[in-house]
């Protein structure tokens, strides 16, 4: 079981990751919705890793709240998004992120990424 900060902006797809984990048997230990909520809930709540949108409330980044998230408590990111482009995946390699996800979020590839994870840690 992974401990896990979902950071979504969309309500609608924010319920509907936070249900697909929680199925899978893993703890949404917090959600956020913009960079900033997300630095602050990450130290809070100290998660295994973070499941990020790309574009966040207020304008706000993912890949900046990860690149903070990553510096500061060492937590790697899934990114998820409608539109994952080349240049995004090539400018995020540098943060080790956990992977990349398209919405909308497939169980199947979600289990399946979050296992190996797990399995990962287990080690």
């Amino acid at each position: 079981m992974l401990r896990i900060l979902v950071v979504e902006d969309d309500l609608l797809i924010a319920t509907v990751l936070v249900s697909l984990l929680e199925d899978l048997g893993h703890e949404v230990c917090g959600q956020a919705v913009d960079a900033a909520g997300a630095v602050e809930e990450a130290a809070k709540s100290k998660p295994d890793m973070v499941l990020m949108d790309v574009r966040l409330a207020g304008g706000s980044s993912g890949e900046e709240a990860a690149a903070e998230v990553r510096r500061c408590f060492g937590i790697r990111s899934l990114f998820v998004s409608g539109n994952l482009i080349r240049d995004f995946v090539a400018r995020t390699g540098a943060l080790d992120p956990i992977g990349y996800l398209n919405k909308p979020v497939d169980r199947a590839t979600l289990e399946r990424t979050l296992r190996s994870l797990d399995h990962g840690r287990a080690s």
